[in-house]
């Protein structure tokens, strides 16, 4: 052949249809779930290792593979925070959203609990939600949620060592111990997680605390508190 002629290559033949192969609308070869769930980002060892500096005992839990967006490749169980302190019932969080979550208990709810009784413990923490695969504010139509890739978590109660809790509830203006520690948490939260919302920011969250570290442009951080 002459030089500096380009060489007609062969066409490869067309790879043959699996039996568990599926074809879309334009009659292309759609993979199978499995084969979407095998790729998986890389585990975060470097912030396990930080959790486990914190002194938190964990689990990493079999990959969570929902419906489109949903998932999460390591999710987190909580079996206790420093100081013992418990997460109930068990969480299933992405790495970075339980180091925001002990951060927060270590730096802003155990110094409120300590400044609203000092003869009081934090013993557990009560949550409503971490993972799952469903639209904002439980919304068929919404945009994902946070929940729906382990970001996020809705704290509903502390509890403490003489058996008593505080629960999350509309407190506005009541001007009672309780209000101010609910209001101290939640104000603290803001320094740890991306978003904050909880009684007074709408409808959807007067009963809990939604905690998430969604990533915003600029680093914006939502934190919608009561006037």
């Amino acid at each position: 052949m002459p030089f500096g002629l380009a060489q007609e290559l062969p066409i490869p033949n067309e790879r043959p249809i699996k039996q568990d192969d599926k074809l879309n609308g334009s009659g292309a070869v759609s993979k199978p779930k499995e084969f979407e769930a095998a790729i998986k980002p890389l585990r975060d060892y470097a912030c396990e290792k930080r959790l486990s500096d914190l002194g938190i005992k964990f689990r990493v839990l079999p990959t969570e593979n929902g419906e489109g967006a949903c998932g999460v490749a390591y999710p987190i169980a909580i079996d206790t925070l420093a100081n013992n302190i418990t997460v109930k019932p068990d969480t299933a969080l992405n790495c970075n959203a339980v180091e925001a979550l002990a951060g927060w208990v270590e730096k802003s709810v155990i110094p409120a609990v300590s400044a609203y009784d000092s003869d009081k413990k934090l013993t557990s923490i009560s949550q409503a939600s971490t993972y799952v695969c469903r639209g904002r504010n439980n919304q068929k139509t919404a945009k994902l949620s946070e929940h729906a890739t382990g970001n996020a978590i809705d704290i509903v109660a502390f509890d403490f060592s003489d058996g008593s809790s505080i629960k999350i509830e509309p407190r506005d203006r009541k001007g009672s111990d309780e209000e101010a520690f609910q209001k101290a948490v939640r104000f603290g939260a803001c320094l740890h997680f991306t978003t904050v919302l909880g009684p007074g920011s709408d409808a959807f969250h007067d009963d809990h605390l939604h905690l998430d570290v969604a990533e915003r442009r600029g680093g914006y951080r939502l934190c919608r508190f009561p006037q």
